[in-house]
Formats: C-alpha cells, structure tokens, sequence
C-alpha cells in the first residue's frame, strides 16, 4: 500500500500556525476564515416577509456572522431587487433596520450586509448621475431586463465615489464588519470612453473591435436565465482566442480595481479593516482568477444549488487551492432552483461542508418554511462551533490531484460555448473520484506548478487543460519521466498561455490519454437507483485502473465522500453520506454500518475517537489497529456526517 509518509508533508510548523491563526488575517475577520466560519443568511426577507423573521434564531444557534439585506436600499423589492437606491433614501429608512441590526450586534455576531456591485434604480437618480453611472452597451441597457434597473461601468469614478459614500454613512451609523457584492460578474462589455482607452492601455487593442467577436456578448444573463445548450467548443481560431483571453484580462482587471480603490476608500473614512465578499460563482473559471488577485476576505458563492446527493465539494475545494495560506472560507448559500430542501440534506451538506473547511450557510427564508430544518440546522452548526479548534488547523490531504481548465473555460466561454460557465470537466472528475472514496485536491491550472508540490501525488488528472504554461508543462514531463501517472482528456495540453501549438506531446508510461472529454451526462446519471452505472463510466474505470494503492482504503457505499484532513497534532477522517439511492429529492439517507477503513498517517497514533452531531452526545472512543504504519478501525454507524479523529 502507497504510504502517505513518503509523499505528503506533515510538519506544518507552530510557527507557521502562529502565523495563520493569531496573524494579521484571524486578527481582522475571524468570523471569514476556514474552519471557523458560521454565517447565518437572511437576505430577501423583506421582499418575502415584509421584515425580518426570527431574529432569535440566528442569534442563539452558534451562527458567528449574519449576512442580511436592507429596507430602503432596493433589495426588499422584487423585481428590482439587487439594485441601489439613492443615499438620501437610505438615510431616510435607517430606524427600520436598526432593532434587528442591534440585535445581530449584541449576539455577538459580526454583520454583513448586502449590495449590489453593479445595477442601480433609475428613477431614484438625475438624469446627469444616472449618465455618469451607466455603461455604454450594445446590448439591454436594462440590468436582467428589468425595466428601471440599470448597469453601472466598473471603471466609473462616480459610481466608485457612490458605492463608497454610501457604504461608511451605513458603517457609521450600524457599525457593519462587511459588505457582499452580489451581480459581480454580470458586467457586459461595457463600451464606453473609459473602457476603450483602459482595454486599449492593457492590450493595445481596440475594444469596440473585439467585443464584436465577442460571440456571447451577455454570457451570463443567458447562462442565468437560460441555462446550457450543451454545446462544447475547442480552440481552434487562435487569432480569435488570444484576444479573448485579453479581453478576460480587462474583465479582471476593472473588476480588480474597483474593489481595491473602493476598499481602500472606505478604510480609509471608518479608520479599521472592512470585510469585503462577493457572490463569486466560484465554480466559474473566470470567478477563480479574479479571486486569485486576493481581493476578497471569503469566498461566498450562489452555486450551492444542489443538494444530495448533490455535491459543494468542488467549491471548498476550489477555495482551498486559492491563495491557501490566507485560509479563507467558502461559504455556499443553500438556495435550491428545484425545490424545497429536506432536513437530511441539509444535515449531508452541512457535513460536507464542515469536511471542506467552509460553511454551508442557511437561507433564512428557506428555514422558516420549516421547524425541523431550524432545530437541525442548529444542531449542526452548534456541533460546529464546539469543535471549531479542531476544524480550524486542518488541511486536506490527498495523494490525486485534479488540475481545473480555468483558461480553456475561459476563452471557450467567451466563444459561446455556455456549457464552460463552471470548469465542469474539473468538477466531473471531482465528483467522480469522491464517489469511488479516492481523496483528492484541486490545483489551478494558472498556478506556477513546482516539482515538491507536484511529487506527492501518485496520480494528476487534466480534463480539458487545453491551455498550460510551458513551465508547469516541463514540470508534469519530468513527472511523467519518472513514472508519475497522469490522466489527460481531449486536448489537455495543446497550448501555451499565449496560445501557440505545443508540439510535444506528454509521455510515459502512466501517461493515459482518453479522446473524449468528462461526460457532463455522469451527474445525473449517477442519481439512477442503482448505482452500478458509476463503474459503467470508461473514466471511471480509467481512474481505478491508474489508481491502485493509496492513502485511504475502505468498505464504505458509493456516494460516501470521505475526506482525510491533518493538522500537527491530529488526522480526521471525515465521512458524509450522500446515497439516498433515490435521487436528489429523499427524505433521508441510507444509513451504513460497520464501514472499515484503512488511512496511513505516516505517524503514531495512540488513540481514536469518533464525532458526530447525529447523536447530540459526546465523542466516542473507537478501536483501531496499527500495522507497519497503517492505521484499521471501523465506523459502526454512519447516519448523515461523522469524522473520526486519530491522535
């Protein structure tokens, strides 16, 4: 068997801990960090509500931060919600929000609360205001086709001055810890003077030129509103591509820069750190590179769509990969597009997210449809919040790496190829790997690859990578060279990051390349009765056969994901069962039982004790054996979410 003492390193160092627990991060924003995340959400309650509803909830239920809209702002009205109102509006309605406000503050709980990055309400504004806000677009002047509801440009001083303004009247007068930016990355090709000369600055192109290639002017409203057409595109026009790829650069960078000019802005009136989030989508290529550039405190993402057997996995993981020494948290909102959620799938996806490292946040207005789902969702977060030290120091281990097709999504999403909104063959591959209780990491395909990081992992898959540097292409041949296994799918590889054809091709005898790319048709079809269709796969069978001994064998069902995680004083093996065996909407899971489970640590244990919220009591000391450095124990019952923690 493969030990993980030969491949992973271990000692992280109390110095380092020191730095990333009680540094300069933790210090400001404890409440946005990974492990310790608890952020309870009740935006949209005005527009359903009329107010906001069980204030007692959120503040006794182990939450640490709220995130919520405001009365006045336009967020409480539908269909113009999301988009602002004026300063003198906002003033004029501040006594509506402060009791529940008051209230958050008092609980202990950091607030954070809504805006919108980039639409306005017209009829609130002057004509000249509304002028210096606006875009210049091709395409609906309407933000969402909302009549009234308008797109500002990023690259406006008056829009940036407006967002500012109004953000430190509102610190001032409630003491907000935060804001979240939603509709961040619903930012059109915006053609006007400013942009023009800023895109022809960056690249030396002409943006009115290129936005006309541009195939998919409005990506995302139609990704949004109308969803896939399943059509799948390869690089093939390089001319055309490379200017998508500096078009992408522009989107970034105006994006980039307002956030950062506006953080600095406000700081610099309230006088202390401000948090900054986003509704970051950050399944999607493009929502990775931009928070890349470090500009937000957490990672909050509307992506958390789906729930079991469903999975978020891919978002923590993504989120983990991103900048990893600053531990910020993916946080997933629970709104589900296809019905009401069951308790037991927020229990799986609570468990899930807990083994990520981030928080699966409720939507309150989801939660008050029912008392089961709040005295659940309170008993997990409580279960959360009392072991918060222990899920605080972890980080995944894992000897399979899968690397995302960020760039490849990127210039192919711009092409019109709307299936590449989220780095799907990525999150396939993910899903396919925790379904077969294989642990694995997320690398970013944009990162700068080195060798001692690459060399702890027996197995690197690339599904769909098209576009690589020619530095993380040299690294992945001496791999290769050396008897690394890796899997590539389609045209993983074909080009650099200036698009240029690569000539040579990856060998070595792990090398196993598949034509076809990730089948999208897998994550529905994985939902059938019976689960013997995931080994009806070929990549499936792929994985099993490149993957033969490794740092984690077990007897659990299909669809337990099991993640392994360790700190300097212990590993935790985490196991969320997601096998309803009856399709995404169950009322509960299959529970399983007696699940042997083989890790090796690469270090001594001396004792093992296994958690859950399931059963509201205390940790139970667990048997296990030890042999030449494997540690065997057996779970005796898996309901929704337990992990077993070796010492």
């Amino acid at each position: 068997m493969f030990c993980i003492c030969e491949h992973l390193y271990w000692g992280v160092g109390e110095a380092h801990f020191n730095h990333l627990f009680r540094g300069e991060d933790m210090r400001k924003f404890p409440f946005l960090t990974r492990g310790r995340s608890r952020m309870f959400s009740d935006t949209i309650n005005w527009a359903l509500y009329g107010g906001i509803n069980d204030i007692g909830f959120a503040t006794s239920s182990g939450f640490n931060a709220y995130y919520g809209d405001l009365y006045g702002s336009g967020e409480e009205t539908f269909p113009r919600h999301m988009a602002h109102r004026s300063i003198d509006f906002q003033r004029q309605n501040l006594g509506v929000n402060r009791a529940h406000i008051d209230a958050i503050h008092a609980a202990g709980m950091a607030y954070i609360y809504y805006s919108s990055s980039c639409t306005f309400d017209q009829s609130y504004f002057d004509n000249q205001t509304v002028e210096s806000f606006a875009g210049k677009y091709e395409m609906h002047a309407d933000a969402f086709g909302t009549p009234g509801r308008r797109y500002a440009c990023f690259n406006s001083p008056a829009w940036l001055k407006f967002q500012i303004d109004k953000t430190v009247m509102l610190v001032k007068e409630f003491g907000f810890e935060g804001v979240f930016f939603d509709n961040l990355f619903y930012m059109l090709p915006c053609l006007c003077e400013r942009c023009v000369d800023k895109f022809r600055s960056l690249t030396g192109m002409n943006l009115l030129e290129v936005s006309r290639e541009i195939s998919m002017l409005d990506t995302d409203e139609v990704v949004h509103n109308k969803g896939f057409n399943g059509r799948q595109t390869n690089i093939s026009d390089l001319g055309k591509y490379k200017k998508y790829l500096r078009y992408a650069e522009f989107r970034r960078k105006s994006i980039e820069d307002f956030i950062r000019a506006y953080r600095k802005g406000v700081e610099a009136q309230i006088g202390h750190p401000f948090a900054i989030t986003a509704n970051t989508h950050l399944i999607t290529s493009e929502a990775v590179e931009i928070c890349k550039t470090g500009i937000f405190d957490a990672y909050l993402t509307e992506n958390g769509y789906s729930f079991p057997p469903e999975t978020n996995e891919f978002s923590y993981k993504l989120g983990a990969a991103i900048q990893p020494d600053k531990r910020r948290a993916v946080i997933v909102f629970t709104r589900t597009l296809e019905g009401m959620p069951t308790s037991g799938m927020f229990k799986s996806a609570m468990g899930e997210s807990m083994a990520g490292g981030g928080f699966l946040t409720p939507w309150g207005f989801v939660l008050h449809e029912s008392s089961d789902h709040k005295r659940e969702v309170a008993r997990y977060t409580r279960f959360y919040e009392a072991n918060e030290e222990i899920f605080a120091r972890q980080d995944n281990i894992a000897d399979v790496a899968v690397v995302t097709p960020s760039l490849a999504s990127l210039v192919k999403k711009l092409a019109g190829d709307e299936e590449q909104y989220t780095n799907n063959g990525a999150m396939v591959a993910c899903r396919m790997l925790a379904d077969i209780n294989i642990v694995h990491d997320v690398l970013l395909d944009s990162d700068i690859f080195d060798e001692a990081t690459l060399s702890k992992y027996s197995l690197i898959v690339l599904p769909e990578v098209d576009i690589i540097s020619d530095s993380n292409f040299a690294i992945l041949k001496e791999l290769a060279a050396k008897g690394t296994k890796i899997l590539i799918t389609c045209d993983s590889l074909r080009y650099d990051t200036e698009l240029n054809e690569r000539m040579e091709k990856l060998e070595g005898n792990g090398v196993l390349h598949i034509p076809e790319i990730f089948p999208r048709e897998y994550t529905h079809e994985r939902l059938k009765e019976k689960y013997e269709i995931i080994n009806a796969f070929d990549h499936v069978k792929a994985l099993q056969e490149l993957y033969t001994d490794g740092i984690l064998k077990t007897t659990a069902a299909p669809l337990t994901h099991i993640t392994v995680t360790a700190s300097e004083c212990e590993i935790l093996v985490h196991f969320v069962n997601y096998n309803t065996n009856r399709g995404p909407y169950s009322t509960r899971v299959i529970p399983d039982y007696n699940i042997k489970t083989t890790v090796c640590p690469g270090r001594i244990v001396t004792e093992a004790y296994v958690f859950t919220p399931d059963n509201c009591g205390e940790p139970q000391r667990l048997p296990f054996e030890m042999e030449n450095g494997h540690i065997t124990f057996t779970l005796p019952q898996l309901e929704y979410y337990s992990f077993v923690r070796l010492r």
